[in-house]
Order: C-alpha cells, then sequence, then structure tokens
C-alpha cells in the first residue's frame, strides 16, 4: 500500500548523506501526521512514524484513518534520488528562480511498473535540498497526469501545530491529459511548501481543491 504522504515528496535524497534525506536525518519515533482533504470534501488522515534507519532504505509504520476505518501498515523508501530510480544527468543549466540564479545540474528518471510508467525531470543546486524545478509524469491507461513547478519562494513559514516551520514554497501545475487522442485536459494550479524541519519534507499542498497538510510533528528526541 503507497502512503498517501510519499506521492507529495520531491526531495534530493543522496545515500551517500542521510542528512539531505526528509526521514533518515531524523531519530527513529520521528512521526508526522497529515491531513488529506479531497476535491470533493473527503477527509484521510495518515500518520507516519519511523522506525527504523537501514543501509539503503528506511522503514515507516503507518496508521491511515478515513472515517471509521483505520489502517495500519508499513512501508519502505529507498535512499536514493527521489526514493524512486537512480538518475541520469542529462544537462548542466543556469536557472532563474525566486530572484535568484543557481548554477544546476539537470537529472532524468524512469520507472515501469506495468501498467503504469513513471518518468522525471529534476534541476538540482548542491546550494537547496529539494530540485528547484522539476517535472514528473505518470501514464497509465491512456491518461497522463503531469506535476511540474519550480521554488518561488525561499523564506516562507507555515504554522504547523502551533510551531512556526521555515520553508521552500513552489509553485506550477498539475495537468490530466486523457482520450484516445490525448484531446482531453484540465490543469489546477499546484502550490508546494517542504522543510528539513519536518519527517517527511512536506509540508502542505494544495493541488485545485485538493489539500495535503501536516497537522504536527515530532523530530523523535525525546
Amino acid at each position: 500500500m503507497m502512503p498517501v504522504a510519499l506521492a507529495v515528496v520531491h526531495p534530493l535524497q543522496d545515500a551517500a548523506d542521510p542528512q539531505k534525506h526528509p526521514w533518515a536525518r531524523f531519530a527513529p519515533g520521528a512521526s508526522v501526521k497529515i491531513r488529506i482533504t479531497d476535491q470533493r470534501g473527503g477527509i484521510v488522515e495518515e500518520t507516519s512514524t519511523l522506525k527504523r534507519v537501514e543501509r539503503t532504505q528506511v522503514v515507516l509504520d503507518h496508521l491511515r484513518v478515513r472515517g471509521e476505518r483505520r489502517e495500519e501498515f508499513q512501508s519502505t523508501i529507498p535512499l536514493l534520488f527521489h526514493g524512486l530510480a537512480e538518475p541520469r544527468k542529462v544537462a548542466k543549466e543556469t536557472l532563474k528562480v525566486a530572484g535568484r540564479e543557481f548554477e544546476c545540474e539537470t537529472y532524468e528518471w524512469s520507472r515501469e511498473e506495468d501498467p503504469v510508467k513513471f518518468a522525471g525531470r529534476a534541476w538540482v543546486t548542491p546550494e537547496i535540498h529539494w530540485p528547484i524545478r522539476f517535472r514528473d509524469t505518470c501514464s497509465v491507461e491512456g491518461t497522463e497526469t503531469i506535476r511540474a513547478g519550480e521554488l518561488v519562494d525561499m523564506e516562507a513559514q507555515l504554522d504547523v501545530g502551533g510551531r512556526k516551520v521555515k520553508c521552500l514554497k513552489f509553485a506550477g501545475k498539475f495537468v490530466t491529459i486523457s482520450g484516445e487522442d490525448k484531446s482531453k485536459r484540465s490543469e489546477v494550479d499546484l502550490t508546494q511548501w517542504y522543510s528539513m524541519e519536518v519527517p517527511g519534507g512536506c509540508v502542505r499542498e494544495l493541488q485545485g481543491k485538493r489539500i495535503v497538510e501536516v497537522l504536527e510533528f515530532s523530530d523523535g528526541h525525546k
């Protein structure tokens, strides 16, 4: 089972440096509680807790609550770029985002889990733990979804459970293309906030009317 929260994480995960990983940098017991409100107003709450950090992956325990229904399950995240696949470095570029220029290395990655195909492109600078620009696609049964965005604010702050959290803010689009001739297209705004202070990295995401937000978190230290 795929944790809901993992679908919105876009960190630069580096197996050589766990401190750059949005989970491995925390102590076991670190946790985050997220609420997901869908387009129709349905609500799911999910608590993810770091069980242990292994040599090549992190292990998480999850509790998902939807109304009266409760599900407990476990997941693993590889200590790899995006947690998905080994990247291919394809270019070096200079990007201007959030009012600054950054020297970037551009990576591409892909993965196939029949019948689903995933692919992505990320622009990475050593100055920031997350790609400053990204474009991810998912294709299945004639429908393609595209998530694309870039850094717009390096000094954003959000209130999470009464705590002020410093964040990176990203803005872009979420696009769905479908139909036999790819003629059906819908597009909504995508806004994301990430922080290395919060286990898992994602603090909030707005995708049209869909909202993902952290309600509370712990770093695992008593």
